[in-house]
């Protein structure tokens, strides 16, 4: 076999795999002229139109009636027109059915014969359009679930803010009252009233957190799929745009931001409530077995903004075991020396809280290191309305009632002060007490 014989017999076996790729494909491959008049059209096509291969030659699509509207043709045709070939233009046709169907076509132009041919392969895209769609509908459902959670943490940290404010507005109201009945029931109505939202904010705030969890978790699931859709370059472009539209990355990164932010808070709110619970002991207005350490601890939490900018508070706590007293009058003792101490640095010192027992008496010292008291004023710091302090700044009733609800547990309250260094408040209770109704009894 001679060269030329060879390569005529590679040219007739390309052409059988033509004629072969022509008639088994799904997709509709028609030969048509410049004119639009078909050469040919294969089983595919036939099937699409529900027309023969003989009833289609030497017709046009127009005549055929396979354009669902006279628009959709122009268009078609005012593409082509414009190079003469096509990659993947997307339109509509209508099947034998009267279906509208969306497809792909490619049109080229070759030589066939010594004729210009045009060479069509139409692609019924109908489901991976419908399916692309569901998926474009599912992805902009996300994003506005995220954003509508987004929205959502952004309120339940408003809601927060108001509450801590609230809480901040009766936190002042509580260190400024020295009348224990006021500050029982302050703290017994702060408690109720902040419990509420805070429980379903703690809780609304856990399951948006779950929420936000599984959201990212399905827009991840869709990203470690993107491969699928490099096949669709202009419909994965149209997804980035959008996911740099709304800034995703941002978004999955800040808002845990803000969800850890808002747990903080609600974990601080829900310590505040409990130290105002501790300090009042609501319900508890009779004599019953308390830790005075915990007393402390309470009380120094509840005025700790009281404190922190004027002095650094030093605990030595001792061992000190429980004792029957009135838990919620001696925080209100307890209170009195703290804030008096630190109103007594001028700038900023030092708190020493000391703990012990000594001869069968508790003993709770408060050290400061303010500008001290002087002999004659110490001779009357536990008179009624007397007070150092200016005008409108002071009732001069918080020793005066420290010193009756001291006397009222049988005890005692002793001052060692130094002008220019410091004084020391030391208070003594009986371990073994005797309540003042049972003595009176």
């Amino acid at each position: 076999m001679n060269d030329r014989d060879q390569q005529t017999s590679i040219d007739d076996a390309k052409l059988e795999v033509y004629r072969r790729v022509f008639y088994a494909s799904p997709d509709y491959i028609s030969f048509s002229r410049l004119d639009g008049t078909y050469i040919d059209v294969n089983p595919g096509y036939e099937r699409f139109t529900g027309l023969t291969r003989a009833e289609m030659i030497g017709r046009t699509s127009l005549e055929i009636g396979i354009w669902p509207s006279p628009e959709v043709r122009v268009a078609f045709v005012g593409a082509l027109k414009v190079t003469n070939e096509l990659h993947g233009f997307r339109t509509s046709l209508v099947n034998f059915r009267q279906e509208i169907r969306d497809v792909e076509a490619s049109v080229n132009l070759a030589e066939i014969g010594g004729e210009q041919v045009l060479i069509s392969i139409v692609r019924d895209v109908t489901e991976r359009k419908r399916d692309e769609d569901e998926l474009a509908q599912h992805r902009d459902q996300l994003e506005q679930l995220v954003a509508q959670r987004t929205t959502d943490l952004r309120q339940a940290n408003e809601q927060l803010l108001d509450t801590n404010r609230k809480l901040e507005q009766a936190h002042n109201q509580l260190l400024q009252t020295e009348k224990m009945a006021s500050i029982g029931q302050l703290a017994a109505g702060v408690a109720h009233e902040i419990n509420n939202p805070v429980g379903f904010v703690n809780s609304n705030l856990n399951s948006l957190d779950a929420y936000v969890r599984s959201l990212l978790q399905v827009i991840q699931a869709y990203e470690d799929h993107q491969q699928v859709f490099e096949q669709y370059p202009q419909d994965l472009q149209s997804i980035e745009a959008v996911k740099t539209e709304v800034e995703l990355d941002y978004l999955k990164e800040d808002i845990f931001t803000l969800l850890d932010e808002s747990k903080d808070g609600m974990l601080r709110v829900k310590r505040i409530v409990q130290d105002l619970k501790d300090f009042s002991h609501v319900g508890a207005v009779e004599w019953q077995l308390a830790d005075l350490h915990a007393g402390l601890d309470s009380t120094l939490n509840i005025v700790t903004n009281e404190i922190k900018y004027k002095a650094n508070v030093i605990k030595e706590y001792g061992a000190l075991p429980p004792i029957v007293c009135l838990p919620l009058e001696l925080n209100q003792v307890f209170m009195n020396m703290l804030v008096n101490a630190a109103h007594a640095i001028p700038s900023f010192g030092e708190i020493r809280i000391r703990t012990g027992v000594q001869d069968d008496m508790a003993r709770i010292e408060f050290s400061d290191t303010g500008s001290g008291i002087s002999p004659e004023t110490i001779k009357r710091i536990f008179d009624p309305f007397f007070t150092t302090k200016p005008i409108g700044q002071g009732t001069g009733l918080g020793l005066s009632l420290a010193h009756s609800i001291i006397q009222k547990h049988q005890g005692r309250i002793e001052v060692d002060s130094t002008l220019g260094k410091g004084s020391t408040f030391r208070i003594w209770l009986p371990l073994q007490q005797v309540p003042v109704d049972k003595i009176a009894a």
